[in-house]
């Protein structure tokens, strides 16, 4: 998915298709067919033979067709839930505003079973904003408490001070490339998290930290 936002609190999206061509079924059988139909009590064996094969394949084909808009409805579904739920996140890409959220609960608001919104969510992946995340990233099974976020914040303040101590003090390093130094050291943290736990540390962002 392609997910934005604007300054107004709007948000929107669409499913990326790329550049794969909508699916239909070819017009030359699909007139075939009808010739056959208009006229099939008079249809010699081989002629009825031919009816049969084109109805079948026709037939497969719009099941096909229709199974494929039946699975782009179901993961559309699903990604209108999860914004619905994560509509906080969604507006600012903080983490510390991501809401509990379980399959149970988007299963529930869209009538699809669980199986199937499992199998959509650990199988796509949504840009949002330009930042590019798992689908599965949006759930969580309780809210960090008080503790657990203190434990964040005593595991990340130390990596942050030291990404930024050693940083080159010409060029130095914005929130976003900090966040992605982080996450190669195993914590999964938005630039706007970065950004809030850096102003708590009382470090000004880089431009104020540049060196001439």
């Amino acid at each position: 998915f392609i997910v934005e936002t604007d300054h107004e609190s709007s948000i929107s999206f669409m499913l990326n298709m790329g550049k794969i061509p909508a699916l239909r079924v070819s017009s030359e059988y699909a007139q075939q067919l009808d010739a056959y139909q208009k006229v099939s009590e008079k249809l010699s064996r081989s002629q009825r033979d031919a009816f049969i094969y084109t109805r079948q394949k026709v037939e497969s084909a719009r099941m096909f067709i229709a199974a494929i808009k039946q699975r782009q409805n179901t993961i559309i579904s699903t990604m209108k839930a999860i914004i619905a739920f994560q509509r906080d996140f969604m507006l600012t890409q903080d983490d510390d505003l991501l809401h509990p959220l379980r399959l149970q609960d988007v299963a529930e608001r869209t009538d699809l079973d669980i199986s199937t919104i499992s199998r959509v969510v650990n199988s796509k992946y949504v840009r949002l904003d330009g930042t590019l995340y798992p689908l599965k990233y949006f759930f969580l099974r309780s809210k960090t408490n008080a503790e657990g976020d203190l434990i964040m914040r005593t595991k990340v303040f130390p990596l942050i001070r030291d990404i930024i101590d050693e940083e080159d003090k010409l060029n130095p390093l914005s929130d976003e490339r900090i966040a992605e130094l982080l996450q190669q050291k195993g914590q999964k943290i938005s630039r706007r998290t970065v950004a809030k736990y850096r102003d708590e540390m009382d470090i000004p962002p880089a431009k104020f930290r540049k060196r001439i």
